[in-house]
């Protein structure tokens, strides 16, 4: 099955992109939790009370969750994952036959400048593409679990 890749713009060139699932082991790996790698890639992080611990919000139905605010994504997320989903994505393109840019694009990435943001974007939607992809049909005993769990609450 031909794929549509995503891409990002390294330099002057656009390379394809991919994230799966040896992408998000290592992404875990690394971060400990896929949400947390979630987070710093389009940068929020937990804000902290005046004696350091993490700041608690209720929502609308009374449960509390992190409290987040917004700052720049994490250099360190995107160094990480960059090379990881630019790499699948070369291996995705070269077995689906298509034409890929035959720089080296690891000298890229050091090379050139590249706009922060919109790198991280691009990364944050291959991500969640990912997982509208691994996600697209939810096992019915997994639903039901979690509507029992908020009917308990």
């Amino acid at each position: 099955m031909i794929e549509k890749l995503n891409m990002v713009k390294i330099g002057e060139r656009k390379f394809p992109i991919k994230c799966n699932i040896d992408v998000l082991a290592a992404i875990q790996d690394e971060f400990d939790n896929i949400a947390v790698y979630e987070q710093k890639i389009i940068g929020l992080r937990p804000k902290k009370n005046a004696d350091g611990s993490v700041k608690m919000k209720k929502t609308e139905d009374g449960t509390e969750v992190v409290d987040l605010e917004q700052t720049y994504p994490s250099v360190k997320a995107i160094a990480f994952s960059l090379p990881l989903m630019v790499s699948a994505g070369i291996e995705q393109a070269i077995e689906q036959g298509d034409t890929i840019p035959t720089t080296d694009w690891r000298k890229g990435i050091k090379d050139v400048d590249f706009e922060i943001l919109d790198t991280a974007l691009a990364l944050y939607e291959e991500f969640e593409r990912c997982f509208r992809r691994k996600k697209s049909i939810p096992r019915k005993s997994t639903t039901q679990h979690r509507k029992k769990r908020v009917t308990e609450k």
